[in-house]
Protein backbone atom coordinates (compact mmCIF):
# COMPACT_ATOMS: atom_id res chain seq x y z
CA UNK A 1 0.00 0.00 0.00
CA UNK A 2 1.19 3.31 -1.03
CA UNK A 3 1.42 6.12 1.47
CA UNK A 4 -1.18 9.35 0.88
CA UNK A 5 1.56 12.16 2.50
CA UNK A 6 4.64 12.47 0.80
CA UNK A 7 7.86 13.82 2.79
CA UNK A 8 6.71 17.05 0.81
CA UNK A 9 3.28 17.28 2.74
CA UNK A 10 4.97 16.89 6.17
CA UNK A 11 7.45 19.48 5.67
CA UNK A 12 4.65 22.10 4.77
CA UNK A 13 2.34 21.00 7.60
CA UNK A 14 5.12 21.38 10.03
CA UNK A 15 5.91 24.72 8.33
CA UNK A 16 2.47 26.42 8.97
CA UNK A 17 1.90 24.98 12.28
CA UNK A 18 5.36 26.30 13.54
CA UNK A 19 3.97 29.51 12.68
CA UNK A 20 1.75 29.36 15.63
CA UNK A 21 4.04 26.90 17.83
CA UNK A 22 4.72 30.06 20.34
CA UNK A 23 2.05 32.51 19.88
CA UNK A 24 0.01 31.06 22.95
CA UNK A 25 -2.62 29.92 20.93
CA UNK A 26 -4.99 28.69 23.29
CA UNK A 27 -8.20 28.65 25.89
CA UNK A 28 -8.17 28.24 29.55
CA UNK A 29 -9.77 24.87 30.82
CA UNK A 30 -12.49 25.74 33.32
CA UNK A 31 -12.16 21.90 35.08
CA UNK A 32 -8.16 22.72 35.71
CA UNK A 33 -7.43 26.36 35.61
CA UNK A 34 -4.43 25.61 33.14
CA UNK A 35 -4.08 26.99 29.62
CA UNK A 36 -4.91 24.54 26.73
CA UNK A 37 -2.56 24.44 23.78
CA UNK A 38 -4.36 24.27 21.16
CA UNK A 39 -1.74 24.33 18.48
CA UNK A 40 -0.40 21.12 20.16
CA UNK A 41 -3.34 19.61 19.95
CA UNK A 42 -3.52 19.81 16.46
CA UNK A 43 -0.30 18.74 15.73
CA UNK A 44 -0.88 15.75 18.03
CA UNK A 45 -4.15 14.98 15.71
CA UNK A 46 -1.43 15.60 12.50
CA UNK A 47 1.01 13.26 13.97
CA UNK A 48 -1.97 10.23 14.84
CA UNK A 49 -2.75 10.61 10.96
CA UNK A 50 0.19 10.41 9.73
CA UNK A 51 1.60 7.55 11.93
CA UNK A 52 -1.25 5.73 10.42
CA UNK A 53 -0.23 6.45 6.85
CA UNK A 54 3.06 5.78 7.65
CA UNK A 55 4.61 3.62 9.89
CA UNK A 56 7.71 5.13 9.78
CA UNK A 57 7.01 8.76 10.59
CA UNK A 58 9.35 10.40 12.76
CA UNK A 59 7.16 11.78 15.46
CA UNK A 60 10.15 13.48 17.09
CA UNK A 61 11.18 15.08 14.38
CA UNK A 62 8.02 16.31 13.20
CA UNK A 63 7.19 17.68 16.27
CA UNK A 64 10.51 19.44 16.31
CA UNK A 65 9.88 20.75 12.60
CA UNK A 66 6.39 22.33 14.14
CA UNK A 67 8.61 24.45 17.01
CA UNK A 68 8.02 22.07 20.06
CA UNK A 69 10.49 19.80 21.72
CA UNK A 70 14.25 20.51 22.19
CA UNK A 71 15.90 21.26 19.06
Amino acid sequence: MSNKFSRQHYEIVAKILSNYAYKGFGYMSEQTETRINTTEDIIEDFITVFKVDNANFDEIRFMKACGFGKK
